[in-house]
């Protein structure tokens, strides 16, 4: 039906369409609105329509997700009634969560749980938007670079490169399990290798390096210590591991004149070691001589810290670190920094783990980190054909979700319950003895 693969399709793609709200593109318009209406809410809309129509019942979310989901919403709601905080930003964090985790499971849903397919279309489209940011690296070269609204340039004279999306930054997380899996292909295990795919690995991987985002070039080393990993090179008792050990600090000293040569990158993570790495927090001087973008990491965990401190098990609430923020800035920092920086990130904590942190103490972090570490694929399963693939994007968005508890607090952008559900159903059809079929049978853990 002509219909049906338009929906899934647009469902797929709304992973890219983080910066397209109706009403306003102005970021500061945006900074000071208190809801954000992307267009994809009217695709999770329509599809949601067709589901229920099609197939005659209402769309829903399986007890193993609802429960812990309800349960966190219902500590947020009690912990803000408690402390007479229970803001408009924490009754639209629980509606988008809920809305954006009933559209992408009942996707998977609809597709009878078929990761495969609905990967296969996320690799097409994220071909196709890395496609358009090497386009677009080429046209500011040459010299077209008012044909676009913003403009970044590093030091070594290329471009920072957006494509579709608002951020570099968030381009990169989006492509990362894209750019896992032809990484695989092209030097991952033999089983997996089909380097027919030279081209689209090339074209992804040269539009995540033109971002220039020092979050995506950790994930691109977390992604070659997994590939790495699937060779069983970072096994102890394996020679190669030693081998890989000693080069790596030969090579170690000299990364500041290869990939991080951008003075921009280096900047950012001298700042960040500065900033983090210190057994103390820093002065109010020292504060001063961060960049804007590790000061935004830097006070914002300071407030989290502040906050936690002061409600570790529960936090103050989902969506209130917002409000937290603006009671402690002040305080901690004065207006001299607010002046100087801005609220930068204020909304979303710039870190999962901050946000998290904030928001839902020690019960949040526990719930997020047994998620993590209970669906978490090895590399055993890359040793039976038809499981391979499930390790790989398992893999491929554990790395997303370790980038995103470093830099992004938002708890629906990029797609994150779209990868979250890959994540859970690759864990499970890889464990599944009837896996070859990639449908779960009725009675599977899914269903529940």
């Amino acid at each position: 039906m002509r219909l049906e693969k338009i929906l899934v399709f647009l469902m797929v793609a709304s992973i890219f369409l983080d910066d397209y709200i109706i009403g306003y593109t102005s970021n500061e318009v945006r900074a000071q609105s208190s809801f954000d209406f992307y267009y994809y809410y009217l695709i999770f809309l329509a599809f949601l329509t067709f589901y229920a129509f099609q197939m005659k019942q209402i769309p829903f979310l399986p007890s193993w997700i609802l429960l812990p989901l309800l349960l966190l919403f219902s500590v947020s709601l009690i912990t803000g009634a408690i402390f007479g905080r229970v803001p408009f930003s924490m009754i639209k964090q629980i509606i988008g969560i809920t809305f954006s985790s009933v559209a992408y499971y009942n996707l998977v849903r609809y597709e009878k749980y078929d990761i495969k397919k609905l990967f296969g279309i996320y690799l097409d489209i994220a071909f196709y938007v890395a496609l358009f940011g090497v386009v677009e690296e080429g046209l500011r070269m040459n010299g077209f670079n008012e044909l676009f609204t913003d403009s970044k340039r590093v030091s070594i004279g290329l471009y920072r490169v957006y494509s579709i999306m608002g951020e570099p930054y968030f381009l990169s997380v989006a492509l990362i399990p894209a750019l896992y899996y032809y990484l695989n292909k092209f030097i991952g295990v033999k089983a997996f290798r089909v380097r027919k795919f030279p081209f689209r690995f090339l074209i992804i991987l040269a539009c995540f390096l033109f971002t220039f985002s020092s979050a995506g070039f950790i994930g691109l080393g977390i992604m070659g210590l997994m590939v790495l990993y699937n060779h069983g090179f970072l096994s102890p008792t394996n020679g190669r591991f030693v081998v890989l050990l000693v080069l790596g600090m030969l090579l170690l000293p000299s990364l500041d004149t290869g990939l991080f040569s951008t003075k921009e990158m280096e900047i950012r993570f001298r700042d960040s070691y500065k900033a983090f790495g210190a057994s103390e927090n820093l002065s109010k001087s020292e504060v001063a001589e961060l960049n804007s973008s590790t000061f935004a990491l830097y006070s914002n965990f300071i407030i989290a810290q502040k906050s936690f401190s002061q409600n570790p098990l529960t936090g103050t609430g989902i969506g209130t670190h917002e409000t937290t923020y603006n009671e402690y800035f002040g305080t901690l920092f004065g207006k001299r920094f607010l002046i100087m920086y801005g609220k930068f990130n204020a909304k979303d904590g710039n870190s999962l783990f901050i946000r998290l942190m904030s928001e839902t103490g020690i019960f949040g972090l526990f719930l997020v980190f047994l998620f993590i570490f209970r669906f978490m694929l090895g590399r055993r399963g890359l040793k039976i054909p038809q499981s391979m693939e499930f390790v790989i994007i398992n893999q491929g968005v554990l790395i997303v979700f370790v980038i995103r508890l470093m830099r992004t607090g938002n708890y629906i952008g990029q797609g994150f319950f779209f990868f979250f559900f890959l994540y859970y159903f690759s864990y499970i059809l890889e464990k599944n003895t009837e896996y070859k079929t990639s449908v779960l049978p009725a009675n599977s853990p899914a269903h529940l």
